[in-house]
């Protein structure tokens, strides 16, 4: 043992190296590197030893006690007892008799400033570890060099921050700093961009036989533009934009856009507020004898599920696959039958593309066509990580003519244990079909609940196997269910999660058909429902119904407002009793919309507003036929 300074039983506050230094009261001491602190608590300093021995007295008056902040000789403290070294650099000093914690920095040798600054037009903070800088100003803090210091920034509302500069930061990934002298480093923060929105249609196609025509809704109260990108096989986007004012309805038709007169294609939409989207395609352009709709979806999934589709007795089913990413998408599609084993096929989808399956005719090795004639459902799994959107058409021929009958829905991206449709109807005219997707490997029990339009309700329930795929016929169900419109719940009593779709065809029995529409059910209840879809009259005399399933036990009060294109509105209210389904004939409840296109916003009222589900049918007629062409699509739940 050696002594590094002072002398032993010689008392003082004499600065110096070795055995020149004197302590009275050496207390308490912290070492930072080759620098140790030491409170001399009796003579109320705070001193500095180097390795070397070398002592300085670096805050208090020798011999003077005291309580004052400052720097150097200035400050005092009353018997120092404790002391502490931040990571920082900074002193933590207890002060015993004034009962105080006292910080500081080492006056030995150089000390060092962080100053933070902010710039750019957005507004947010900055906060250091260890602590000592906070603010949303600038702002600054006195280090040890060489400190180590973490800066977070986080951007206040409406601004976002884009980066550091200075201190050897860049980017936007926490900013670790050493203190030099003088060190400034700066936080950058902006006005926010205007939120994207986006909504995707993986079907679509113009030429001398098809045409499609898509409807955007803007139901909020600020204008906005719409870009529409078209994804064609094999071609970069064509782009094109459109204003859609606030509370208005837009019509587009891809087939006057150049590029676009002969192409089969998927599209997206892209906005600043939130858009309602719907997209209607019809054939042949000359009289429009078929139709089928359907509303874009949100953004693009990983698993795709379809409940609804069939090969034989003349139906043609096709799936529409939209890879709207920059890579490849390798996609495995499950095809699950009303019997036997799924069958398993991988596809890949080029990037920013559209790809359509024929199922009639897919290959399976050692097996040839083997989905030529059957029910079947699906499920789509992405492996690679690129999601994509799925929907599916099935068309019906028949008497020769092509396509006599068709309908098409969009695919559902998870199974669920409770779904609701708002549209249904049977009798002579119609044919009801819930279609019922099964993808787990054991059977599960389903109950359906069927609303009546007077409030009344008839259950039913089947058996699912695992794996497979069922028709319910809900005509034949019960003889309440004969002849009546009807909404309908679906629920799976032992949790197992389904796919279910509903699927409306008319007139008469199959052998008669010439037409159908389709809709996934609803996975949740709402009170608020938009569709951008909807026309009375016009060119082919079209009749639009808004069908509004009412699923809670009490009656409410529903508003439906009619957005038109020029933006002017129109609205009613109606009495919806409980437990059931309701029917707004567009037509005769809105003279004002005869001659007109529209979207239109459905929204329960009062204080406790009713759940409800909101699809919407359309029909027209065409050679020579009532009703020859018809869709169906659900409406976009936005509360």
């Amino acid at each position: 043992v050696t002594t590094l300074a002072g002398v032993g039983g010689q008392q003082g506050t004499v600065d110096g190296v070795g055995a020149i230094a004197r302590f009275v009261s050496p207390f308490a001491l912290a070492a930072a590197g080759t620098s140790i602190y030491v409170v001399d608590d009796l003579a109320h300093v705070v001193r500095h030893v180097t390795t070397s021995g070398d002592v300085t007295t670096i805050a208090g008056s020798p011999g003077v006690p005291g309580s004052a902040d400052g720097s150097g000789v200035a400050a005092r403290f009353d018997t120092p007892s404790g002391i502490a070294i931040l990571a920082t650099g900074a002193l933590i000093v207890s002060d015993r008799e004034n009962h105080a914690i006292r910080r500081g920095v080492p006056t030995n040798g150089a000390t060092a400033t962080l100053t933070v600054t902010r710039a750019g037009t957005g507004q947010g903070s900055v906060e250091s570890l260890p602590a000592g800088i906070a603010c949303s100003a600038d702002c600054s803090d006195v280090l040890t060099p060489g400190s180590l210091v973490s800066l977070t920034a986080t951007a206040a509302l409406g601004s976002v921050f884009t980066g550091w500069s200075g201190g050897g930061c860049s980017a936007t990934a926490l900013c670790v700093t050493a203190v030099g002298a003088a060190t400034t480093v700066t936080a950058t923060f902006a006005v926010a961009p205007p939120p994207t929105y986006t909504r995707f249609l993986a079907e679509g196609a113009t030429s001398g036989f098809f045409d499609t025509r898509i409807a955007l809704l803007n139901p909020t109260d600020t204008a906005t533009t719409a870009t529409l990108s078209f994804f064609k096989a094999g071609a970069a986007p064509i782009v094109t934009q459109v204003a859609v004012g606030a509370r208005t309805r837009v019509t587009v038709d891809p087939k006057l856009i150049a590029g676009l007169a002969v192409a089969e294609f998927a599209t997206r939409v892209e906005s600043s507020v939130p858009l309602v989207v719907d997209r209607t395609l019809s054939w042949d352009v000359a009289s429009g004898y078929g139709a089928h709709a359907e509303t874009a979806v949100a953004a693009p999934f990983l698993t795709w599920y379809l409940a609804e589709g069939a090969t034989h007795s003349g139906f043609n089913l096709f799936y529409l696959l939209q890879n709207p990413n920059p890579e490849p998408a390798f996609v495995d599609v499950r095809y699950l039958r009303p019997s036997g084993d799924p069958l398993v096929k991988t596809y890949i989808l080029a990037p920013d593309s559209r790809t359509n399956i024929w199922v009639n005719v897919e290959e399976f090795d050692g097996l040839g066509t083997a989905l030529a004639s059957t029910d079947v459902s699906a499920v789509f799994e992405v492996t690679n990580g690129q999601p994509i959107i799925v929907e599916r058409a099935l068309y019906f021929d028949r008497g020769g003519v092509t396509f006599a009958a068709g309908h098409e829905s969009a695919g559902v991206t998870a199974p669920a244990t409770e779904w609701f449709l708002a549209e249904g109807a049977t009798g002579d005219y119609f044919d009801l079909f819930i279609l019922v997707a099964n993808p787990n490997p054991t059977e599960t029990l389903i109950e359906e609940t069927y609303l009546l339009p007077d409030g009344t309700t008839v259950e039913r329930s089947h058996m699912v196997p695992g794996n497979s795929r069922m028709n319910i016929w809900v005509d034949v169900e019960d003889p309440r269910l004969a002849n009546t419109a009807v909404s309908t719940t679906i629920t799976s009593v032992y949790g197992e999660p389904i796919i279910v779709e509903r699927a409306l065809w008319w007139p008469g029995g199959f052998s008669d058909w010439y037409e159908a529409h389709n809709s996934p059910g609803a996975v949740a209840t709402g009170t608020r429902w938009a569709l951008a879809e909807g026309e009375v009259g016009g060119g082919r005399n079209t009749d639009t119904y808004i069908l509004i399933a009412n699923t809670a036990t009490v009656q409410g009060q529903v508003r439906a407002t009619l957005l038109f294109e020029d933006g002017t509105t129109a609205e009613r209210t109606f009495d919806v009793a409980a437990k059931s389904r309701f029917n707004v004939d567009v037509r005769n409840e809105f003279p004002s919309a005869v001659g007109r296109r529209f979207g239109a916003v459905i929204e329960s009222l009062g204080s406790t507003p009713i759940q409800i589900v909101v699809e919407r049918a359309m029909y027209w007629n065409a050679i020579g036929q009532t009703w020859a062409s018809g869709t169906n699509a659900l409406a976009t739940r936005l509360h």
